[in-house]
């Protein structure tokens, strides 16, 4: 099952969007790489660009707060971000803030890899990640938890796991409306 947000006109919006970014420089024609690699139109494509294997992507902060580093981002409908949270399928976790934006200003999301921090307490209410377990995107806007969240309408969306007291391995798992 694929999630989704309503839109105005009663449709449903995809909650994921991808850019493949084409590593190589042998395919020089957009529509014949999508053709060879049997690329679904519905997937945006580009040229090779210098982040084209980043782990990390730039959004602007359309929240009315402050991210704080390690709070949970989801994607803005207009583009940018806001903070992630379990109680709506629009605000799924696609990263963890790097920096700590002001509203309006650019933050730099981590989607991939180990997220080391030294203190986790404006993320999980605790200053050290509990050693060897998973953690899931919370109910409170930007935080995740130990605890899956249980309630009927609640995503449970896997975030990642501890590697240590201050390292969390990112690994976004599917996430499951309840």
């Amino acid at each position: 099952m694929a999630l989704g947000c309503k839109s105005a006109a009663g449709g449903v919006r995809p909650l994921i969007f991808m850019t493949l970014d084409f590593a190589t420089t042998d395919l020089l024609n957009i529509d014949v790489g999508r053709r060879k690699l049997g690329i679904p139109t519905i997937v945006r494509i580009r040229f090779p660009s210098v982040d084209a294997f980043s782990l990390q992507h730039v959004g602007e902060n359309k929240s009315l707060v402050p991210f704080w580093t390690g709070a949970a981002i989801a994607c803005h409908p207009t583009g940018g971000c806001i903070l992630a949270n379990a109680t709506s399928p629009c605000h799924l976790c696609v990263g963890l803030a790097t920096v700590g934006a002001p509203p309006s200003h650019s933050e730099l999301v981590q989607w991939e890899g180990t997220f080391e921090y030294n203190d986790w307490s404006r993320i999980i209410g605790s200053p050290f990640l509990s050693m060897k377990t998973s953690y899931y995107l919370s109910s409170t806007p930007g935080m995740l938890t130990a605890l899956a969240p249980t309630e009927i309408g609640q995503t449970v969306q896997p975030i990642g796991y501890s590697l240590s007291r201050t390292e969390l391995q990112l690994n976004f798992g599917q996430p499951t409306l309840l």
